[in-house]
């Protein structure tokens, strides 16, 4: 038996709108197994939660076959599910034992969403990726896992996996920033993530940039998510195409206007297209206003840009976001802070999910 993992391990849940990213990591931030699980948010409740149990089955079951690899156990002892069967208590359970007799305790199940929640951090009190309103999720997750839950908002989850063990390790103040669907903000200060008088600080989406600009998911109108998000930058190319100045794009959207979204807008820009230059380049000088505004209101040694959509357009946007810091923040400021991408890539919450379970027993 390998001697390599054998130590405690946290699973740790990113709850997406469209996908469940699941991790079993170790105490030091590596991933022994991961899988993703679809979220199928339109089923409601208990669809999500059936997902959540069945993506708890397979990324278990991944780290007890990757430690048996070459035995005649693992066949006899992993439970196997039916069609469309959710596990239960027991049979998580079973996973569990199996684990525990490699030597590898699993703690309990970090779990982070994006939306708010309860200052406890026990309920939903709105996910809009995800359809829930005042759903006390942490409890209906234990309740039917049989192990203990810690939930938190996923961008907080990000920040702390960066500190933790990623780009950020060690640095304080940071400030993480999460550039995907929407726009979110986690900020380390001595060591901690800081909550706020009500656990809501952070939400530096909400940064407003232009007061008549269009509006967010939450209705703001003109903050910075919704001028620089996946979303906006959908919205922004599909108007370029109605207006006539999108063939490329609609072309790499296989003539559908409605898939083209972030990743078209990338591929056009590779090839050279001058509307996604032109579409980037706004994007990237409204991130360097919302920069601009993180660095002069809290100073920070180090910004930590992670999110699906930074990591696919990641020195464009900086390239464009460069003169408007220049020219907004202050110099003695600007000049001190380092801006640099995620180093756990699109693993920065899981792991953090993972870690928030590793801390409760320090």
């Amino acid at each position: 038996m390998s001697t390599i993992l054998n130590h405690p391990l946290a699973l740790g849940v990113d709850l997406g709108g469209t996908k469940i990213h699941l991790v079993l990591a170790g105490q030091e931030g590596r991933a022994v197994a991961q899988v993703v699980q679809p979220t199928e948010a339109k089923k409601g409740l208990t669809g999500v939660m059936g997902n959540l149990l069945t993506g708890l089955y397979r990324v278990m079951k991944e780290a007890i076959e990757k430690e048996s690899v070459g035995t005649q156990t693992v066949g006899k002892l992993t439970p196997d599910l039916g069609f469309g069967e959710i596990p239960d208590q027991v049979t998580l359970q079973t996973l569990k034992d199996i684990l525990a007799q490699q030597g590898r305790e699993v703690r309990g199940i970090g779990l982070v969403v994006a939306g708010v929640l309860s200052e406890e951090r026990t309920v939903i009190h709105e996910s809009p990726n995800l359809g829930l309103v005042e759903v006390p999720l942490r409890d209906l997750l234990a309740e039917n896992s049989g192990l203990p839950v810690w939930m938190e908002n996923d961008t907080n989850a990000a920040a702390l996996g960066e500190y933790w063990y990623g780009a950020g390790k060690g640095q304080d103040p940071m400030v993480y920033m999460g550039l995907g669907t929407g726009i979110g903000g986690g900020l380390i200060i001595r060591g901690e993530l800081y909550r706020g008088s009500h656990g809501g600080a952070g939400e530096i989406g909400h940064l407003v940039l232009e007061p008549q600009g269009p509006p967010c998911g939450q209705g703001h109108p003109g903050c910075l998510e919704a001028m620089v998000s996946g979303t906006a930058l959908a919205r922004a190319a599909q108007a370029a195409v109605d207006q006539g100045k999108g063939e490329r794009l609609l072309q790499l959207a296989g003539g559908c206007r409605d898939k083209v979204a972030g990743p078209v807008v990338g591929q056009a820009l590779a090839m050279g297209d001058q509307t996604a230059r032109e579409l980037v380049h706004q994007a990237g000088a409204y991130l360097g206003m919302g920069i601009a505004s993180v660095i002069n209101l809290l100073n920070p040694g180090l910004i930590v840009i992670g999110g699906g959509l930074a990591a696919g357009l990641w020195q464009p946007l900086l390239d464009a976001a460069w003169p408007e810091i220049e020219l907004r923040a202050f110099p003695s400021l600007r000049e001190k802070v380092q801006i640099v991408p995620a180093g756990l890539g699109e693993d920065s919450a899981a792991l953090g999910a993972a870690g928030i379970v590793h801390h409760q027993f320090e």
